[in-house]
């Protein structure tokens, strides 16, 4: 028995996939893209001269993250016009960022997780309730439980 791989020719198996889906990887990608910069626009892309400055770190994770969504509709862009060596070229670049990604991310993660149980996280007196979650009116996420 052969593998399809064998008995299809490379050509006809890159192009095998159909329009429509081509189109909506490209879409997906694009509003993806669009979510990414509407969400951190304030606080990342188009921050107040006048708000404090980033560290270097926090800088380049948005970079790296941005650039895998602008890379994520590139590659879906390659793909639907036929372009599949250029997008496996690519593909390189997409595991170096995927790496840096990987690396960066739990640290700032981590850090900013930390910010926030010292600073919004304990009720007005400055304590965890007795089951562990917020106090009413702590300053917390909305939530009005009772103890």
């Amino acid at each position: 028995m052969t593998s399809p791989s064998t008995t299809i020719p490379a050509l006809a198996r890159e192009s095998a996939t159909p329009v429509a889906a081509r189109g909506f990887h490209v879409t997906t990608a694009a509003i993806a893209l669009a979510v990414v910069f509407s969400g951190f626009a304030p606080s990342f892309y188009l921050r107040p001269g006048a708000t404090p400055a980033l560290s270097p770190r926090v800088v380049a994770h948005g970079i790296a993250f941005t650039a895998w969504f602008v890379l994520f509709l590139v590659q879906a862009a390659f793909v639907a016009s036929g372009r599949i060596r250029l997008h496996r070229a690519l593909g390189v670049v997409g595991t170096a960022l995927a790496a840096w990604m990987t690396v960066s991310a739990p640290p700032l993660a981590i850090a900013a997780a930390r910010r926030v149980v010292a600073s919004a996280s304990c009720g007005p007196d400055g304590r965890w309730g007795p089951d562990g979650r917020w106090a009413r009116g702590s300053g917390g996420p909305g939530i009005t439980r009772r103890w």
